[in-house]
């Protein structure tokens, strides 16, 4: 089901590889994982950028396939947070490949009283790699980035360019 356009300048290795990387899509089996979001929710102001992280779900759920009712999702996280009348939370969202939906809720840690302790990791990322552009629940790339370092609070990662692409869990801010 793959194939190739032969040209004057075509060498039988080049097409023999562009068909293997062609083929990869048919072959290689992604993990099973769900879709995730993570939003600070504020009694009186509602969910911080909410239409952001629904905008992203939805575009990870179109690239992967998954079932997407905004509505749905919406709902659940408003039925997610009833009854938080005073202090912010963190919510967890996850959507399933079928459209299920889940909803957790958790108190805001306190801030950290002592400097965190970060480190960059110079095993890099693959750019490549579909699951790095989507929040999901397949997170074995980031815990074995922070195994290698049992040190520190958190890992920054960096793809095999050099370039810094994100934290474990946390942001980066760049001024």
């Amino acid at each position: 089901g793959v194939g190739g356009g032969i040209t004057y300048d075509s060498s039988e290795e080049g097409e023999y590889e562009e068909c293997r990387v062609k083929a990869r899509v048919l072959t290689t089996r992604r993990p099973e994982f769900d879709l995730l979001e993570t939003l600070l929710f504020e009694p009186g102001r509602g969910f911080f950028l909410l239409e952001r992280h629904l905008e992203r779900l939805q575009t990870s759920a179109c690239y992967f396939g998954f079932r997407c009712d905004l509505d749905r999702v919406t709902r659940a996280l408003e039925e997610g947070v009833e009854g938080q009348e005073s202090g912010a939370c963190r919510v967890r969202l996850s959507l399933a490949r079928d459209g299920s939906v889940q909803v957790t809720r958790a108190a805001l840690s306190p801030q950290a009283q002592a400097p965190l302790r970060v480190a960059v990791c110079e095993d890099p990322v693959d750019s490549r790699n579909p699951l790095m552009f989507h929040k999901t629940t397949h997170r074995r790339v980031y815990e074995d980035r922070l195994a290698r370092h049992p040190e520190i609070d958190e890992v920054v990662l960096q793809n095999e360019r050099g370039e810094v692409t994100e934290c474990r869990i946390g942001n980066l801010v760049a001024l």
